[in-house]
């Protein structure tokens, strides 16, 4: 029997109180700027959708895309 591997970074699931300390948005911030597109789309993680997380992958391009605006704002 063949052992699987899932400790692949950037590839696990992120519940929301992680996503909200993680960004220091509140949770009502964090859904607006989802509405607007300006936040990663959480994932259905049971058939209902009452369980929710992002990709970790997701949030880290989040993080360096919000960095590099700052550094970018900060050279003009």
């Amino acid at each position: 029997m063949k052992k699987v591997q899932y400790a692949i970074e950037g590839s696990r699931f992120v519940r929301l109180p992680t996503v909200l300390q993680f960004t220091g948005l509140r949770r009502t911030q964090l859904f607006e700027a989802i509405r607007r597109g300006e936040f990663p789309r959480a994932v259905k993680l049971t058939p209902g959708g009452r369980a929710i997380g992002w990709l970790e992958e997701e949030l880290l391009v989040w993080r360096d895309a919000r960095i590099a605006a700052r550094d970018q704002d900060a050279k003009a």
